[in-house]
This record gives structure tokens, sequence and C-alpha cells, in this order.
């Protein structure tokens, strides 16, 4: 008989009676099974270490080997069993609602809402919520804006009636634990019991981990870097008598890669908690493969995918053959997720106006016209360069194109990896650089200051958005000097708060407030475009530069265009370009891409968009002919 169990460092086979034939070693050799120094053992160890104990199994049984089961091995593969029943009646849940039946659970569920719940949800939150609470651990896809925290709470508020769970834990980035606050006592109709595990010491944080020690909250809001420092603590936590842990994985698309240790550790506490959901609005960003690591969080027992598959879906996707990768991925998700498009939505048509054409001043102009001819000189001796080189000259050159395009002075600055002379020696360019801001006001910001006036003659709240963070504080300065209140939000900005004075999420909070008196929002997409809502006080957005980051820009977009506010109430976006520049071009590719971004993403199996045609490199082309 042989003994199989499982320990620390695996499985582990002991052939008491010298059982296993060539043929079995053989097998057991290929699944990576090797002597371990203790008499008559083998044993395997790997991250499939329950997948191979089932290969295991089912072999010894179709070969009639007589085999005892060690206790944890007994256990593992009891639970494998119910996790393989779980996907399959949550496959088959899916299937049935997508072909148009109704869940028999979804009527007392939606009188439940109807009734208790403070905040009625609309018609396509209702139908994503009966979705999620039929098909446990399924996956959230509606784009930005569609009210996916409300769809959570309400499907959390009937499940903890029921007894199923008790609490609510979100990892995510920190930008979105304001919004789940408010979003939990605006659905629920209570405010939440609190517990932030980010920006305290790691010391304090254990201590909120242990049920004995502190109260449990009815919503733990946790960055995804806290939860790589503390997941065996998690893992306590949601494993611990008292608690059953609804685990919500936000902006999913932050853990697509299943060998990056922020993956692991999400992956970690899915094992531990009794329900999971995965959000994101862009599921797919580079690759139909970072589909694998999101369903494998919602069901880390037992992944979807065949692990032919998997394996399939991943070459198909390195050698970008993306329809192919689609076709094998769409049949094992299609039933495990739910996406609410942006038509669904009923939000009014937002307006784009057109582009508010500026000319340049008489310096920035010099410096413009002297930086695209040395680009095009400069570009006439790529040719003997290998392509890792040139990749980065280019990247380098567009940086400062798009610099003096924002403010000439940041010319001045340095951009990693690029460090060629592009000003060449000339001392009064160099000077002109130099001195730029105090003898010259980029022609964009005076235009920019009577827009913001305009605007605020009319009470209409306005957010600015560039991509540079000296840039925000030039335009954060002239609107101080115009004795108007104004903001800003980037990368530089105090989050913890624990932080004296403004941190971002005051910032963002007073900006809502109608009567706080702070009107002016200045932000950089790369800081403020996820997770972040202010539709319901600020209709407008001004662009003062554009980046290539498409999907940034969307996300910028969607700010302003949000449910709970943009039903009856026009977005009206404006932009700023100087005349007779590559910012025209700029505009139009970023124009243009976006739009097509946006059919590739609001269809119901959304597109990954790498085929989408590279900004930069079309610019760059245009600019050297």
């Amino acid at each position: 008989m042989l003994l199989l169990d499982l320990t620390e460092d695996g499985i582990v086979v002991t052939d008491v009676e010298r059982v296993l034939s060539p043929d079995h070693k053989s097998m057991l050799a290929y699944w990576r099974f090797r002597p371990n120094g203790q008499d008559r053992q083998i044993a395997s160890s790997g991250a499939e270490t329950k997948a191979t104990l089932a290969k295991v199994t089912d072999y010894f049984d179709k070969h009639n080997v007589v085999y005892k089961l060690g206790e944890s091995a007994r256990d593992a593969l009891s639970r494998q069993v119910q996790a393989s029943r779980a996907l399959q009646n949550a496959t088959n849940a899916g299937e049935e609602i997508k072909a148009g039946l109704d869940p028999e659970s979804a009527e007392p569920f939606l009188h439940f809402v109807r009734t208790e719940l403070p905040r009625r949800l609309r018609s396509h939150q209702e139908k994503a919520a009966t979705f999620m609470l039929s098909v446990a651990n399924s996956a959230n896809f509606s784009v930005p804006g569609s009210g996916k925290s409300s769809v959570v709470l309400a499907v959390f508020a009937w499940l903890r009636q029921l007894g199923e769970c008790g609490s609510l834990f979100v990892v995510g980035p920190r930008s979105c634990f304001v919004p789940w606050q408010h979003e939990y006592e605006a659905t629920l109709g209570v405010g939440p019991r609190v517990c932030t595990l980010a920006g305290i010491p790691r010391e304090e944080r254990v201590a909120l981990y242990n049920p004995v020690t502190a109260e449990i909250a009815d919503l733990y809001l946790c960055t995804y870097n806290t939860l790589l420092q503390d997941a065996d603590h998690v893992v306590k936590l949601f494993r611990h008598s008292s608690n059953k842990v609804f685990f919500i994985v936000d902006e999913a698309h932050y853990v697509k890669r299943s060998d990056g240790a922020w993956a692991q550790s999400v992956l970690l506490a899915a094992t531990a908690a009794v329900r999971r959901c995965v959000l994101t609005g862009t599921p797919f960003p580079h690759s139909y493969a970072d589909a694998i690591n999101l369903f494998n969080v919602s069901h880390p027992e037992v992944s979807p995918f065949p692990p032919d598959i998997a394996d399939r879906i991943r070459v198909q996707s390195e050698r970008q053959c993306h329809d192919d990768a689609r076709r094998m991925l769409e049949p094992v998700i299609y039933p495990l997720y739910y996406r609410v498009r942006k038509k669904d939505l009923g939000l009014s048509e937002p307006k784009f106006l057109p582009p508010v054409s500026v000319s340049m001043n008489h310096i920035e102009r010099r410096l413009y016209d002297t930086i695209v001819d040395r680009i095009r000189t400069l570009s006439e001796s790529d040719a003997i360069r290998d392509a890792v080189t040139i990749s980065k000259l280019r990247r380098g050159r567009l940086m400062r194109l798009r610099q003096v395009l924002s403010n000439s002075a940041l010319l001045h600055t340095v951009i990693d990896e690029y460090d060629e002379d592009l000003l060449g020696h000339d001392r009064s360019v160099a000077s002109l650089i130099a001195n730029y801001k105090d003898t010259e006001v980029p022609g964009k910001v005076t235009v920019l200051l009577d827009l913001i006036a305009d605007l605020r003659r009319s009470g209409e709240k306005v957010v600015v958005w560039s991509y540079f963070v000296d840039t925000l504080y030039l335009l954060q300065e002239h609107c101080l000097d115009q004795q108007w209140l104004a903001k800003v939000v980037c990368g530089r900005t105090p989050t913890s708060p624990d932080t004296t004075g403004d941190t971002r999420d005051k910032i963002i909070e007073r900006f809502k407030d109608t009567g706080s008196g702070l009107d002016i929002l200045i932000a950089n997409p790369s800081a403020c475009a996820e997770s972040i809502s202010l539709h319901r006080t600020c209709s407008h957005a001004v662009y003062y530069d554009l980046s290539y980051n498409c999907a940034e820009y969307l996300q910028s977009l969607d700010r302003i265009h949000r449910v709970g506010g943009s039903e009856h109430k026009v977005s009206f976006y404006h932009h700023l370009q100087y005349s007779d520049t590559f910012e025209t071009e700029i505009f139009r590719n970023i124009s243009e891409k976006a739009t097509r971004m946006a059919e590739v993403l609001d269809v119901e199996f959304p597109y990954c968009y790498t085929d989408l045609p590279d900004i930069e490199e079309h610019t760059y082309k245009r600019l050297v002919q």
C-alpha cells in the first residue's frame, strides 16, 4: 500500500510495500517527484501542488494502485472537489442568465434591494447585482463610471442578512478608499466601521488583523503593497471563526501578471475568503493572457482554465496572435463575468468642444522651432544606431517636444535614459530656457485663465488636466495671482490621513463640496484619473496638454461623466493647443485612438487593444518627414 500526503514541502508518496512499478515511477517522475532522502519516499513540490495531487490520485485509481490518503491530502482533495462543484455551478448559472433565464434567487433579492436599501439601483445595476449573487466569485468588467461598487454593496448587504458574509475587505489603489466609504453609506444608509490598513506602522496593523484584540470592521481598506507585506496576517483574519469575509479586488488590472508579487499575495488571500469578486473596467490592458490571473484569483482552488488552454493563450498572446487567444479565452470566461457597456448607462451625450487654437509667444515659438529643427537633423544619423538606442532617443526627443508645448521652463529638467544634447551649444537658447519663467508667460496660460474666468462667472467648477507636475504648480500660481482658490493633485500630494494640512482625499472632497469655495482642481491624470468621481458638482474639464497614454486619457474623461449625475447633465471637454505645431497632430491622433479604444471596450466581450496604432511612433514619423 502507498501513503499519500501533503506536507509544507509538497506531496509525499511513501511506498511502504514497494508496489510502484517502473512505469508508475516514470509517470511520477514526469510530475517532478524526486527522492527526498527518506526511506521509500519520493516528493514533489511546486505552485500546482493541489492540481498535481488530483492527477496522482486519478492515475492511481485508473491503474488500480492501492493507496491511503493522509489527513492533509484528504482535506485538500475534499476542498478541491467542493471548489470544482462550485465552479461548475457558477458556470451553469452564468450561462443561464446570459441566455435570458432569471435565477430563482433573483426575486427575494430584488425585493430586498428595492425596499430595504435607501439607494435604488438602476436597471443595469440590478442586473449586474443579480448576476454577482447567482454566479458566486464572479468578475465585473463594467466600464468606469457604471457604479460597480454600489452593485457589490447591494450583494454584500443581502449576503450579510443571510449570515453568509460579515465583512467586506477591499484591496485596491489608495484612491479608492474614500469612494468606497461614501458608497457604503449611500447604498446601505449607515456609515461603516472602517479599518484602513495603509499609512500606519506595521506593528499597529498587525493588531488590527486580530479579532481578539480589535473589533471586526464592516469595511477593510487595503492597498496592494500593504497586502504584499501582510498577506499571512490577512489570511488569519479571513479564516477566523468569528468572521466571514467578502474579498473585493478593485482595479484588478494591477494584478494581471500571475508571477508578480502583488498577484501572489492577492491569490493567497483569495484562498481564505468565503466569497470573492474581481472588479475592473479594463480587464485585458495588454493581452488576453491578462485574464488568466484575474479568474484564478476569483477561483483560486480550481482554475477555470485547463492547463493546456492557459498555456496556449499565453503563447498566442506573446506571438501577438490576439484573435486566436481570444477564441480560446472567451468560452472559458464568458459565463463568469458581467459587463455593463457605456451605451447601457443612459448618460447624456458628452460635448467635445472644438479645440481652442492658441498662438505661441515669441520665446516659446523660437524654442519650439529650434527643437523641431534639431530633431530632424539628429534623426538623419539614427540609421547607424541599434534599435534600443533609437527607441530611447525618439522618446526623449518627443518628451522635449511635449515639454515646450506645455511650459518651456521644463526644458531644463532631466529626462530618464535620455542625455542627448538636443539644443546643441547655443548659449542664447540655453539662456532663454534658464530665464524663461521670469521673461514670458506661455500663451496657453493666458487663454486658460480667460476660459476659467468665463466658467467661474457662470458658477461652474472646472478640473484642469496637465501631464507635467511643474506645469500644474505653474497653473496654480497664476490662478492664485487672480485671487482664485485652486488646488493641485499629483504624485507629490500627500495621501496619508495623518498628514497635517491638505491631502489628496481632502482636496478632492473639498472640490466636490459646492459651498467650499474651491472651484478649480488642477490635476495629473496619472494620479487622479482612477477611482475618482467628480461628476456631481463638476461638468467642465480642460486639457491644457496631452500625452500619448490613451488609457489614462479615457479614464480622465470619465471623472465627470458617470452614473448618478450625468444622466441629465451634459459634460463639457475643452482642449487647448498651439497653432502651427505638432500639438494639433497629437490631439488628432489621441482623439482617433480614444474613439477606437472606446469602441473596442464598449462591447459585451471586451477586446484588448494592443493592436491600436502607436501614437508616439506615428507622431515621430510625421515630425521627421
